[in-house]
């Protein structure tokens, strides 16, 4: 019985070692492409960033210093008290990605900013 256990640990041991998952690395000298757009203006609703699917490493978000409220960003669900608070001047920018396997889709952010406030982004890719 004993000499089972150990021939099936061994059998185990070997197929995991076979079957290895490589983790997700960073990749060396790939590099990120600045991408800007023109300022979004809020219309006191929900927007969506871009109607594109681009893909980016990064994106950065700032409200203009002239805003007269709070900007909210983040998914679509994003509004007047739900998303990342963005005062005049406030930037958020998302964790930025070593793998160019791992990015963000920039028509899946959305904001909700008061009518003429306005959003700046930036994409990096």
């Amino acid at each position: 019985m004993r000499l089972r256990n150990v021939t099936l640990s061994c059998l185990i041991v070997i197929s995991l070692w076979l079957n290895q998952i490589t983790p997700a690395s960073a990749q060396a000298n790939i590099p990120i492409t600045i991408t800007t757009s023109a300022d979004l203006t809020g219309n006191a609703g929900t927007q969506q960033v871009s109607a594109s699917a681009t893909t980016c490493r990064f994106v950065q978000f700032v409200a203009l210093s002239t805003n007269t409220a709070v900007i909210r960003a983040g998914d679509s669900n994003v509004s007047s008290t739900r998303g990342v608070p963005l005062a005049a001047g406030g930037a958020w920018n998302t964790p930025a990605s070593s793998n160019v396997n791992f990015v963000y889709a920039l028509n899946s952010f959305y904001f909700y900013a008061a009518s003429g406030d306005k959003l700046s982004v930036t994409c990096g890719n």
